[in-house]
């Protein structure tokens, strides 16, 4: 398959995924869910943190596909826009902890 940025005009080549590499996903994933599945209800944290993991992955990647195709801005934009927002972040989440502590 052959995918290019309406954008940019980036073209990318992504080749077809063969079933081996299939089976080989299936069984990590069939792993991971069995060893997730299996854990105690002290590691319940853990799972929290996990899925909250890969939820803000996707989210990461969903916004800067969005931004990219729709909104038209480059990557090294984005880039510089995502690093300029960590200290704001950071700050507020201090600014809140204190606040809660309180």
């Amino acid at each position: 398959m052959i995918a290019s940025c309406p954008n940019c005009a980036v073209v990318v080549e992504w080749p077809t995924a063969k079933p081996e590499i299939l089976d080989k996903v299936r069984k990590f994933g069939a792993t991971c869910f069995r060893a997730i599945g299996s854990m105690d209800p002290l590691s319940f944290r853990l799972r929290y943190f996990v899925a909250i993991l890969l939820v803000t992955v996707i989210i990461a990647g969903l916004l800067r596909h969005v931004l990219h195709v729709n909104g038209g801005f480059s990557r090294e934009e984005i880039r510089a826009g995502a690093l300029m927002v960590i200290p704001v972040v950071a700050l507020a989440i201090m600014f809140f902890q204190r606040k809660r502590q309180r």
